[in-house]
């Protein structure tokens, strides 16, 4: 098919994925009363060729997009998939990062209207009209849950600050009970 996965979630978080109903037309057929087929305007997108993808799902695409790209591990040369990860990312003009500090922000600008503030819907006689946005109700903006708020907050603290390593401590014998030896030095005169 020729799809990259990373291709696939960097579509996701770009907010760019296609409509899978009218499959990039905007228009799809449909059964007049007289038996003949008619075209009309795409009901899954509203003719606008993409469909509405959720700032969870975006959040989320970012998030494992940046892991593949900032892998927690020390430092050394990029393995194939980070390079693979991070060329497609670059290919498509995405910054992981950069999506994940915008959710994290608040300022996800919103998949449905696409930055006009109004949307399209079927009118009862079958035309459309326009309305405002009921996703963001015309503030150009999704609402994003505090949970994944605080999630993307958490996830890019883990590449600023990471979280430190525990340390075990245990006897020479491997017991992890506390031991102390005692040791009596003789005093130089014998005492």
């Amino acid at each position: 098919m020729g799809l990259n996965p990373f291709e696939g979630m960097a579509i996701i978080a770009l907010n760019k994925l296609p409509c899978g109903v009218c499959r990039g037309k905007g228009k799809t057929a449909y059964k007049l009363p007289n038996g003949d087929l008619g075209m009309r305007t795409c009901e899954s997108c509203y003719g606008t060729l993409f469909e509405a993808c959720s700032p969870e799902l975006r959040g989320k695409m970012s998030a494992e997009l940046a892991s593949y790209i900032h892998p927690k591990k020390k430092a050394g040369t990029k393995n194939w998939l980070t390079r693979t990860v991070s060329e497609v990312c670059e290919s498509m003009g995405l910054n992981p990062f950069e999506g994940m500090a915008i959710i994290a922000l608040n300022k996800l600008p919103c998949g449905v209207c696409r930055g006009k503030g109004k949307t399209a819907y079927k009118l009862p006689n079958g035309d459309l009209g326009m309305r405002t946005c009921e996703s963001c109700y015309g503030t150009l903006f999704e609402a994003c849950s505090p949970e994944l708020r605080g999630k993307m907050n958490a996830e890019l603290a883990s590449y600023i600050h990471p979280k430190k390593k525990a340390v075990e401590v245990s006897n020479p014998d491997g017991t992890l009970k506390p031991s102390w030896e005692v040791v009596i030095l003789e005093a130089k005169d014998g005492k």
